[in-house]
């Protein structure tokens, strides 16, 4: 049977174009009309095509012979390149960027158990309310990163359990006429003596925050979390403000002797990976009786990328 041999010289270059797209160069096809006694022979990495075209007038005929070999280095370097892609694609996955939602993950893959590296997560402030043994203090606020850099596991498509380490600040004022001052140890509160005009007085204690986090998906990005933190109490310290005879006083008492460690529990409603409403309860004191004021607090505040 006569064929346009450029046909199937074409179709052999596209055949093998995958497996040697590196090394194969370009080289110009022959048309051969009507070509007879076509064979296409493969051996290992080798592959011949023989084609007859015959002399019309003269008889007899000349034989072409087209040859492609594929180098052995080929196939492995094709799949040490789609290895590399691979790898690069799970990095990416290692690590969940914050405020990047996770809307849709593996919805066309069967699912399968993940852990990630996360930063900047439960950022919240918040309004602290006082109760048991005020003693002379008011309400004021916190703030906090408390997952800073952690560690989560997505369990199922819509449940996370994960674990971080953050900080925070947590405010108290006395209240009006009142500052802080020391008895030996003891940090209290003392009413103000009379022509001394108060500015304020402040209580700060920073810490270092551990939390533990379960969060749910509900619908769509709605959801909910529950979180216990562990507070290292690394520091404290009290400024008072007055001014006598309109001369302005600044006092710091440092060296304070607060609990090592207290414990929150922490509810959060909202949309997962934006913004929530949390209710928080610190049922340990940060000082003892002994050594300061000993109040609880509950807090309710505003989280970002919980």
């Amino acid at each position: 049977m006569k064929r346009n041999l450029s046909i199937g010289l074409a179709l052999l270059a596209a055949a093998t174009a995958s497996a040697q797209s590196e090394h194969l160069t370009a080289d110009t096809l022959k048309t051969i009309s009507n070509a007879e006694n076509i064979t296409i022979t493969r051996s290992g990495n080798q592959t011949v095509i023989r084609a007859l075209q015959p002399n019309e007038n003269k008889g007899g005929g000349t034989l072409f012979t087209y040859t492609v070999t594929e180098e052995p280095d080929s196939m492995l370097d094709r799949l040490t390149q789609l290895e590399s892609i691979q790898d690069e694609k799970n990095a990416g996955e290692i690590f969940r960027l914050p405020f990047a939602t996770d809307k849709g993950r593996h919805t066309d893959k069967p699912f399968k158990t993940s852990r990630f590296i996360t930063g900047a997560r439960y950022i919240y402030w918040g309004w602290n309310f006082n109760y048991d043994y005020k003693g002379g203090t008011k309400n004021c606020f916190e703030y906090s990163i408390a997952d800073l850099i952690g560690v989560e596991w997505e369990t199922s498509r819509h449940t996370r359990l994960g674990f971080g380490l953050g900080f925070g600040l947590q405010r108290v004022t006395t209240a009006d006429h009142r500052l802080f001052a020391t008895e030996g140890d003891v940090l209290t509160i003392e009413g103000l003596p009379e022509g001394v005009d108060h500015e304020f007085s402040r209580l700060d204690n920073w810490r270092i925050q551990l939390p533990l986090y379960w969060r749910q998906r509900l619908t769509g990005s709605f959801g909910i979390s529950l979180a216990a933190i562990a507070n290292f109490n690394v520091y404290s310290s009290a400024k008072n403000r007055f001014s006598i005879d309109k001369t302005t006083y600044t006092e710091t008492i440092t060296g304070l002797r607060q609990r090592l460690l207290t414990c929150d529990v922490m509810a959060t409603v909202g949309f997962v990976d934006a913004i929530g409403v949390y209710v928080k309860w610190s049922p340990a004191s940060t000082f003892s009786r002994e050594y300061g004021p000993s109040f609880k607090t509950i807090s309710v505040g505003i989280t970002l990328n919980f």
